[in-house]
């Protein structure tokens, strides 16, 4: 090993080239890392910023997203509701949700909140997509298997409750699993 002799310590020419190889490939390693856990966090945040101010989250469950084009994409996020959230839902879940319209982010507010059920009231996003091809909503990314279904089972029975900011967004509350589910196709 080489040393500088002013200093009396290693140059990078005296390390060996494999060893400097290793460690380039460690450091870019937990770099990539961090930088992939910073895109994460932040989508959660981005996609938590749309829901309503007073509906309370101590979980992030699930976020994926894809860009179709320009200003074209899709995505889902799913949060688990605080404890606190779930017993004024669980209490008056209509009142409690229709009077808490506001996302976080102050843009326009969600429209009536509705019961999902067997026949007509139906989630558009969510329920359309069920039994078909459309990569739109929870079909767009790739939601695990069970959670999926747990979504798309809710949307066609009662007990859920879902609204929209628009007929491309959609917020789906499932309150026996304790999720709210974000999604949207644009």
């Amino acid at each position: 090993m080489q040393c500088n002799l002013s200093s009396g310590q290693p140059t990078a020419q005296s390390i060996p080239r494999w060893l400097r190889g290793v460690l380039f490939s460690v450091v870019f390693v937990v770099l990539c890392n961090a930088a992939l856990w910073v895109v994460e966090t932040s989508k959660f945040d981005h996609y938590r910023s749309y829901l309503p101010q007073k509906m309370e989250v101590d979980k992030d469950v699930f976020v994926g997203s894809q860009m179709g084009g320009f200003v074209e994409g899709c995505g889902v996020a799913v949060f688990h509701l605080s404890a606190t959230s779930l017993k004024e839902i669980a209490t008056n879940p209509l009142g409690f949700l229709n009077s808490h319209t506001s996302p976080r982010n102050g843009k326009h507010p969600y429209g009536q909140w509705v019961e999902t059920s067997t026949n007509v009231n139906q989630p558009s996003l969510f329920n359309h997509v069920a039994n078909s091809e459309e990569v739109t909503g929870p079909n767009c990314v790739n939601v695990p298997t069970g959670l999926k279904r747990s979504i798309l089972s809710a949307t066609t029975s009662p007990g859920s409750y879902f609204s929209g900011l628009n007929r491309n967004t959609e917020l789906l509350v499932i309150p026996d699993v304790g999720l709210a589910v974000f999604s949207h196709d644009r």
